[in-house]
């Protein structure tokens, strides 16, 4: 069996849905927008990989990819600042917690190493980094981003 990487989004999109307080996440397509009456909300986007094979073959590989797991919990002017970081604090550890002991995505496919997070932050705030990815179709959010390394090895 083959992981890739829209398999993989698909898994993290599904175990993110199932974190207490996500409202959201859906796993066959990006929104035009991310609606408010479906925050908080979390989208997952592919990063830079290395790929590596394993046999002469091409289809025995292994691919360490980041993935970058963004949490869209309310937009800017929305609420009070207080709430929406109490609110984005609360989530930021439930995500920590399931990722953390639940590494493995799928059959060949496991978070390694680190898990990195943004903290909580907006996409008006910061514009570098992982932040960037708390701006969806113009509109910042109040939220986080959890930088993961994963695994995927791929045979016919």
């Amino acid at each position: 069996m083959s992981a890739g990487v829209s398999d993989t989004i698909t898994k993290i999109q599904t175990i993110a849905a199932g974190i207490t307080g996500v409202v959201s996440a859906p796993t066959s397509s990006y929104p035009n927008a991310v609606d408010t009456a479906g925050l908080p909300a979390v989208l997952t986007y592919s990063g830079p990989a290395t790929t590596t094979a394993l046999s002469f073959g091409p289809v025995h590989r292994r691919t360490e990819r980041t993935y970058y797991v963004a949490c869209y919990v309310e937009p800017l002017g929305q609420n009070t600042n207080n709430q929406r970081i109490q609110d984005a604090l609360t989530l930021l550890q439930r995500f920590l917690d399931v990722f953390m002991t639940n590494r493995q995505i799928a059959t060949g496919v496991r978070v390694t190493g680190d898990i990195r997070d943004s903290g909580v932050t907006s996409g008006q705030d910061v514009i570098t980094g992982n932040a960037q990815y708390l701006v969806y179709n113009g509109q910042p959010y109040t939220g986080f981003v959890l930088e993961m390394r994963v695994v995927e090895v791929n045979r016919a």
